[in-house]
């Protein structure tokens, strides 16, 4: 079994993505698109102006 990244535009071929995800799983594959995930906050790191010049380098 193979994990597939269904990417496309959603909204205009919505029903091609669905389609495709249903012949995926009937071969037996996992597919795998960008609704399945969620959001989540990531901490941040503040940073001095005057250490961001020796990040940037």
């Amino acid at each position: 079994m193979a994990r597939i990244f269904v990417s496309s535009t959603f909204k205009d071929l919505e029903e091609c993505r669905e389609k495709v995800r249903i012949v995926l799983r009937r071969m037996g594959h996992e597919d795998v698109a960008m609704e399945y995930f969620v959001a989540e906050v990531v901490g941040m790191t503040i940073l001095k102006s005057s250490n961001l010049s020796k990040i940037v380098q």
